[in-house]
């Protein structure tokens, strides 16, 4: 067992097997999540990838773009839509898929 400084356990497995089906399913949404936003970055980084290939001066504009959304937020891109997005996966979904297209292209 992980011991804390103070002798007390930094996990406490006991809860951690009394909460497994909970953790299975935070786990599930998760990976459901990120899956999601990997695609949808995958779907926008590709074609922009070629674009910046193929056009030279398109890759700037590209580095730039894909560059300022990597650094936007987290909590201010949530903010900005929820009233266009409610409270649904697309909430967190539309941000990931955003700071992945500057690694991704």
């Amino acid at each position: 067992m992980l011991a804390a400084y103070d002798g007390h356990a930094w996990i406490d497995w006991s809860w951690v097997g009394d909460h497994r089906a909970e953790i299975l399913s935070r786990l599930q949404q998760h990976a459901t999540l990120a899956g999601w936003a990997i695609f949808l970055g995958l779907l926008i980084a590709m074609p922009l990838a070629l674009l910046s290939v193929s056009r030279r001066r398109f890759y700037a504009v590209v580095l730039v773009v894909t560059g300022v959304l990597y650094t936007i937020p987290s909590l201010a891109a949530f903010s900005f839509l929820l009233p266009f997005t409610k409270l649904s996966h697309w909430t967190a979904i539309i941000p990931l898929a955003a700071y992945s297209l500057l690694i991704l292209v």
